[in-house]
């Protein structure tokens, strides 16, 4: 019971990632809605709302479920993180080090966020800039590797602050 609130913050997190994979792709025309002044603001939240619906008819399960993982996955290693930052306050160097980890498998994580529709949207945008936007489509599973890889790399982030977290706080003698 004394961790309910990490849990509660682990959602809350796990909806805004999500949230922004869902609502990202569609931004240019939310904000267009939004910008015509004769429509109700519950229209707008509505439209907005439907936009959730949008993501499970452009998905596959599979690159549905990527991105579901991806979402739960990172909030976990921001809570881990969190309650690791928590316990250890005076090591200052190993928390750098921690959190850079945890930031590295988050950011691995995001850049292989994406629907079927458009691959992933964040590393093929960045590959887009050096000419190299395509070569995410000769990929077996057209570029949802990316997702899979951070799935695997938020896992082992997340499992190696988990047993950090475990470890007995004890000073390194040399």
């Amino acid at each position: 019971m004394k961790y309910f609130i990490y849990i509660l913050y682990g959602f809350a997190i796990s909806f805004m990632i999500f949230s922004f994979n869902i609502l990202y792709p569609h931004f240019e025309t939310i904000k267009a809605y939004y910008d015509i002044e004769n429509i109700d603001i519950l229209a707008k939240i509505i439209f907005t709302a439907k936009m959730y619906l949008v993501f499970f008819t452009n998905n596959t399960l599979f690159s549905a479920t990527i991105s579901l993982l991806i979402a739960l996955l990172s909030a976990l290693n921001i809570i881990l993180l969190a309650i690791y930052i928590k316990k250890n306050k005076t090591n200052k160097k190993e928390i750098v080090s921690i959190s850079g980890m945890g930031l590295g498998g988050f950011i691995s994580a995001f850049l292989g966020l994406g629907c079927a529709a458009c691959g992933t949207f964040v590393l093929g945008l960045v590959l887009s800039y050096f000419g190299a936007g395509a070569l995410l489509t000769i990929l077996p599973l057209g570029g949802l590797e990316v997702g899979i890889l951070g799935i695997f790399i938020l896992s082992a982030t997340s499992f190696f602050i988990y047993k950090k977290i475990k470890a007995p706080l004890v000073c390194k003698t040399n």
